[in-house]
């Protein structure tokens, strides 16, 4: 089932605050082996009763990703094939783009994204 708006928003909005606690938190000192282990380390963080990556998994639905008009065929052609693939890459970007964005205005603009794929009004 699709999340609502709120929803979306809520669930955003915990994400971000749990990645900007834990950056304030996590000591300097502490350094990951490579990306995978940084990203499996920010997947586990606890996040409103769960972990971001089972709340970007409920946002599955409602992940943006930019694609060029040239390249959309190609990757149509190839959807059923690298689904599997392709969503761990959406929820990865989500991931790193909830954790990059710091300016409130770019923040309200990717809630406003997600709810709007979510609904179904980006075309």
């Amino acid at each position: 089932m699709q999340p609502k708006p709120d929803e979306i928003r809520e669930m955003l909005s915990a994400i971000r605050l749990a990645l900007r606690q834990d950056q304030q938190a996590r000591p300097a000192q502490l350094a990951f082996f490579n990306e995978d282990s940084y990203l499996s380390y920010l997947w586990n963080l606890p996040c409103q009763g769960r972990t971001i990556g089972q709340a970007i998994e409920a946002l599955s639905g409602c992940i943006p990703i930019m694609v060029s008009a040239q390249r959309l065929p190609a990757l149509l052609l190839q959807y059923d094939q690298q689904r599997a693939i392709s969503m761990a890459a959406q929820k990865e970007f989500l991931l790193q783009l909830a954790k990059s964005v710091e300016n409130d205005a770019r923040w309200d603009s990717l809630l406003a994204t997600c709810i709007q794929i979510s609904i179904g009004t980006v075309e």
